[in-house]
């Protein structure tokens, strides 16, 4: 079964209300889905979704460069084609640049064409484990937390940059009340807070059943972070410093072009977990990194295609650690005719791939295509 056909689309889905992202505010996510056929008329679709305010790339130059990756592969052997253009992504070269939202794309498709020649998928668990989202305005907040554990959900996360110590203690302790201690918490400060008020956070709700709290401080603020755990007991996880990390090393082929890489790479290398956006971010085993902490998956505002595929990378997986794309919530339409149903605690596989089944193309617009 050879690659036969490569058609791009472009897609704008309105957020239920405006997002700021960095030093942006969004009222609507922008993304390219890509399809890719084979010469028996097997298909695989998956996304390119860069986030304006984090990502570097444009919708624009990715779209580019998949396809100038993937045409090089027309009328090859469709999964075998991929996993080229996979390798291809994967190796830093000063004289070209790579997109993590372009690799995506490939493993994505590569997955599904490969299922589809060899009549089989890799194991996957049956379930995934979901992680609800907390943020907002503080009513906004506990609303939503309330309503996330009145659902069942497990797991919680809670973006306490979004808050100052008092009102992120708040919520915790009363996640906690309302679980009956039985919620796992993870809380993200997005490098918005200072050493000083992680260690008040952790004097005042303690750290029982946090499982990590995320960028805690800007890189220069501490040592390393294995020192901010010794100190509060909570474990610290990685999510910017691992985007800058794949836009030094992917932009240049060398990390030795940045000054900005030997602090970056301390505090990397102390981390306890790491967060993989797949959009936004190559997978840290790209990254050169000494060190191989627990990896837990997140999305950031994608599509139903972009979420799915998270989803079903995370049961291939099978890490039992509870996936964040609850980002998926805060977009007001969908280009699948039926939204995901992932408004629960856990993600059912088999209803997942069910609604993947039927896109609606009037909601696409149509940017390129390649035949082989």
């Amino acid at each position: 079964m050879n690659l036969e056909r490569i058609c791009c689309y472009r897609y704008n889905l309105p957020f239920r209300a405006p997002l700021c992202v960095g030093e942006e505010t969004l009222t609507e996510r922008s993304g390219l889905i890509i399809e890719m056929r084979d010469d028996s008329g097997n298909c695989a679709w998956a996304e390119a979704a860069p986030l304006p305010g984090v990502s570097e790339e444009s919708l624009l130059m990715v779209s580019k460069q998949i396809e100038h990756i993937a045409t090089n592969y027309l009328g090859t052997i469709a999964h075998e084609a991929i996993a080229s253009a996979i390798k291809e992504c994967n190796c830093p070269d000063p004289r070209l640049t790579r997109f993590p939202s372009a690799q995506f794309v490939f493993e994505t498709a590569f997955e599904q064409l490969r299922a589809t020649s060899e009549a089989s998928e890799c194991p996957v668990a049956d379930t995934v484990t979901l992680c609800a989202l907390i943020n907002g305005p503080l009513p906004e907040a506990r609303a939503r937390l309330r309503a996330a554990l009145d659902a069942g959900y497990g797991t919680i996360k809670i973006k306490v940059g979004d808050y100052d110590v008092e009102d992120a203690v708040a919520l915790v302790k009363e996640a906690r009340a309302i679980s009956s201690g039985a919620c796992t918490i993870r809380l993200d400060a997005n490098q918005n807070w200072l050493p000083y008020m992680v260690l008040a956070l952790a004097d005042a709700a303690g750290n029982e059943s946090i499982e990590y709290i995320e960028e805690p401080t800007p890189y220069w603020t501490v040592k390393d972070y294995r020192e901010l755990y010794e100190q509060t007991g909570i474990p610290c996880a990685l999510d910017e410093t691992l985007q800058e990390l794949s836009y030094y090393l992917f932009y240049f082929g060398d990390y030795s072009v940045s000054k900005l890489y030997e602090p970056l790479q301390r505090i990397a290398e102390t981390a306890q977990f790491m967060i993989w956006k797949p959009s936004v971010c190559m997978h840290p085993r790209h990254l050169g990194l000494n060190t191989e902490p627990p990896v837990v998956l997140s999305g950031a505002y994608e599509s139903g295609v972009g979420t799915a595929a998270i989803i079903k990378y995370a049961s291939r997986m099978r890490s039992g650690r509870a996936v964040g794309v609850d980002t998926y919530s805060r977009l007001a339409a969908d280009i699948l005719k039926q939204p995901l149903p992932i408004d629960g605690a856990t993600a059912d596989i088999k209803a997942v791939n069910a609604s993947l089944a039927d896109l609606d193309k009037s909601q696409l617009e149509s940017l390129w295509q390649a035949s082989g």
